[in-house]
């Protein structure tokens, strides 16, 4: 086998409503080792990465079809990277981020608007300057705007109840970012079809996810996926490709309090010489106490 990985994640997060406000702390861990078999001679990669969010929700306008937030944040994060256990120092990030932005959720009859317009700013506070910060390269120093859409309708197809839910995300820079910052397809939460062990990435880009939930009963739900995704940027030139399309099938459902998905997915369009499974076979599971 070329690699074997290995990883593991945690998330902890608390949230405080104080009237039209609410402050959200958050922490993420996540650690991995994967032994590369493919070099001249085989080395284990390995890395830990953690991020430490503080989120405040001011609401702006409610009623009983829609709400409108501005939205703040303040996140940390450090990344440390290793060579059969030696740390390579010029990819260790220790950076913090200030953002800001305007989420809005629009209710109706038959389904849901939820969109959020972001704007992102690398600042000093509790971190250290990358590399090349001062020669006009990367920088932790960046401006990053994103837009997220979230859409959702309710359908009838075949006498059943059906929803169909469209997502998608962008983010835009005109600053030389590392690679820690850029923007990734391939995987569970982007493009479906691929494993995440191998994206695409660069400093800009979008995916657009589509999914057609069907019910069976009410307990058990089948769904179909379509997504397609694009990166941009000077990156792009040392990349295989821009561009990947992928589908998923699956059920998802409960039984008492244990909730399951299933799904095979599949990419349908890869650059040439991207090589990736011809299928992604995943079971998530998860119950509540």
């Amino acid at each position: 086998s070329d690699s074997i990985n290995t990883s593991k994640s945690s998330y902890v997060s608390y949230q405080l409503p104080i009237g039209n406000d609410s402050i959200t702390l958050s922490h993420s861990n996540s650690d991995y080792q994967q032994r590369v078999g493919y070099a001249i001679k085989p080395f284990i990669s390995s890395g830990n990465f953690t991020s430490s969010e503080l989120r405040w929700k001011h609401v702006l306008h409610r009623n009983s079809q829609q709400i409108t937030e501005l939205v703040q944040g303040l996140t940390h994060k450090t990344r440390h990277s290793f060579i059969n256990g030696s740390e390579i120092d010029v990819q260790r990030r220790n950076t913090t981020s200030w953002s800001i932005g305007i989420h809005q959720k629009r209710y109706s009859k038959n389904g849901s608007l939820d969109w959020l317009v972001q704007y992102e700013k690398g600042v000093p506070w509790w971190a250290s300057p990358g590399p090349t910060d001062y020669l006009g390269e990367a920088t932790t120093q960046y401006h990053i705007y994103t837009g997220k859409v979230n859409y959702q309708r309710t359908l009838t197809l075949w006498n059943r109840k059906a929803t169909y839910t469209m997502e998608a995300k962008g983010q835009y820079t005109n600053s030389k970012l590392y690679s820690s910052e850029f923007f990734n397809i391939g995987g569970w939460y982007t493009v479906r079809g691929f494993t995440g062990d191998r994206n695409l990435a660069a400093e800009q880009g979008f995916y657009v996810r589509n999914t057609l939930d069907i019910s069976l009963n009410q307990n058990h739900t089948l769904y179909l996926g379509l997504d397609y995704g694009k990166v941009y940027g000077k990156s792009t030139e040392d990349i295989l490709g821009t561009e990947l399309w992928g589908g998923a099938i699956g059920m998802k459902g409960h039984y008492g309090s244990a909730n399951y998905n299933i799904f095979l997915s599949t990419p349908l369009q890869v650059p040439n010489g991207f090589t990736v499974p011809y299928r992604v076979l995943g079971i998530q599971m998860s119950t509540a106490f």
